[in-house]
């Protein structure tokens, strides 16, 4: 009789990251914030949010969540950082209208939930909701920003890793 042994499940590396957010695509050059818009923290992407959940962009760990809920960072299985940060005015709030849905230390696979969003709570506020995808370990040019005009959630590829 021979042993019953599992086989470990190898993956293969995936060099894309993929949409944090359902919604519009804006090149991150034009968002409000002068930080991200001269790519200051990395090259990335910006997304005007159609939906109310932000998940994991890629594999990886889930390494922070902010005090105010309104970002979080993940350690890649490829040793990169990405950083979503969820809307420009947002960490004032101090939490509120956000909901954590997975706790620090979390491996993470593309679409998992990280964070909800009250988006009639900050609409009602005026605040802009743009979400902004930035890899901060990056130089410029490791990463090919995909073309697009829409996203969704976890599935549509944003960036490619060259």
């Amino acid at each position: 009789m021979k042993p019953n042994f599992k086989r470990k499940e190898r993956r293969v590396p995936d060099k894309c990251l993929y949409a944090p957010v359902s919604g519009r695509l804006i090149p991150l050059n034009l968002v409000s914030d002068p930080v991200y818009a001269s790519k200051m923290y990395g090259d990335g992407v910006a997304i005007l949010p159609g939906d109310d959940i932000i998940v994991a962009p890629c594999f990886g760990t889930l390494t922070l969540v902010s005090a105010s809920k309104h970002a979080f960072g993940i350690e890649t299985d490829q040793n990169e950082k990405v950083y979503v940060h969820v809307g420009f005015g947002t960490a004032e709030m101090r939490g509120k209208g956000f909901e954590v849905l997975a706790a620090e230390g979390t491996k993470l696979k593309p679409g998992m939930p990280v964070l909800r969003v009250d988006r009639k709570f900050f609409e009602n506020r005026g605040i802009d909701l743009t979400t902004v995808m930035v890899v901060t370990t990056s130089k410029p040019g490791d990463y090919r920003v995909m073309e697009g005009e829409s996203a969704a959630a976890g599935k549509t590829p944003l960036l490619e890793h060259k």
